[in-house]
């Protein structure tokens, strides 16, 4: 089964944006595995990743993710927070946050539609 590199970058966004867990990464893999003929190595890393430091998982994903849209990723990372913030603003400040960072390390490439807000 051939990784979708825009996947794993939309999973390493929502881990570092605390939406979700290393845990959350760690289903999501068994459930490719499960849908494989057979498992690829990336997945077994993946999968036996469960006490793993959150950086390395971030950092698997990140390799995963070579080649990906990361704009195109954070468009649905921007859903997922706008979801949640509708039902509990105490979240806000950590998506802020993660925000900041991602446009400090793009800042020379945004798309000028990234941020509109439509009527």
């Amino acid at each position: 089964m051939k990784l979708d590199p825009q996947e794993a970058e939309v999973k390493r966004l929502q881990l570092v944006a605390g939406l979700s867990s290393v845990s959350d990464v760690v289903a999501w893999t068994d459930e490719l595995m499960e849908q494989a003929d057979i498992p690829e190595t990336w997945m077994m890393d993946l999968s036996m990743s469960s006490h793993a430091h959150i950086e390395d998982v971030i950092s698997q994903l990140h390799t995963l993710s070579a080649g990906c849209d990361p704009f195109a990723a954070i468009r649905t990372v921007l859903g997922h927070m706008y979801q949640i913030l509708l039902h509990d603003r105490g979240p806000a400040r950590q998506f802020a946050q993660f925000l900041f960072r991602f446009i400090m390390d793009k800042i020379h490439n945004l798309p000028d539609d990234l941020f509109l807000c439509t009527k």
